[in-house]
Order: C-alpha cells, then structure tokens, then sequence
C-alpha cells in the first residue's frame, strides 16, 4: 500500500508485507524548479490555486505509483478532501482513519510497530 498525505506539507509511507518505509517525498524533484514540498502544500495550494494543485497532485501520485507499483493508493490528509475527481487507482482516507491506525501501534494494544532499521515492522501480539 502506498499513502500520501496532503496537508500543511506532504508525506508519505510505503507498506509492504507488514513493513513501514516511510519516504521523505517533501525533498523529491516534482520539477527542475521545485520539489513535492513546493508542489504539494498548502501555501502553493493557497498562492496558486486548486486547479493547478490537483494538476502536481496528479503528477505525484503518477509518479509514486509507478515507481513503487501499490496494490492500493490511499489519499490522505487535510487537503485530500480537495483531489476531486480522484486519480486512477486511489482511494480517499480520513484523518480519523490515521489516528485509529496511530493508536492501534501503541504497546498494550492489539498491534505494535518496532523500529527496524530506517522503517518500521509492524507485529501483532502473540507472534
């Protein structure tokens, strides 16, 4: 599963076989004059307007999807309320979805996230 997240910047995590990869999108080339961060967040969202956002909002989940080849794209964050119509093979998430997912990694509950190298593993009690 590959998520990003549209809000006061951009983020984004790559799942896989119950292996967290968080990537630093913000500091990628989205192009040769500016990064995600540039592209994607709120200040260019409200300098430039929604239309060209959702245009580098399009760019980037092309990009990241073809790069990484998710069964599932998750879009999330404050502004992902705005990505409308939503790209090919992404699906909208809530923020209260975020936070169920945070609180469900925590010790002492049915899930826990251990850090493994520069990612996370994600374990289930009793394992």
């Amino acid at each position: 599963m590959l998520f990003m997240g549209f809000g006061t910047s951009t983020g984004a995590t790559f799942i896989t076989h119950d292996v967290l990869v968080p990537l630093e999108i913000g500091l990628l080339r989205l192009a040769r004059k500016g990064q995600f961060m540039d592209w994607l967040g709120k200040a260019y969202l409200k300098a430039e307007g929604k239309e060209l956002w959702l245009e580098h909002v399009r760019e980037a989940v092309f990009i990241l999807q073809d790069m990484f080849k998710p069964t599932d794209t998750v879009l999330g964050g404050g502004n992902a309320k705005l990505i409308d119509p939503l790209p090919p093979g992404c699906r909208l998430s809530t923020n209260h979805n975020a936070f169920r997912g945070a609180e469900r990694l925590w010790p002492g509950t049915d899930m826990l996230a251990e850090p493994r190298g520069n990612s996370w593993r994600i374990t289930r009690q009793g394992e």
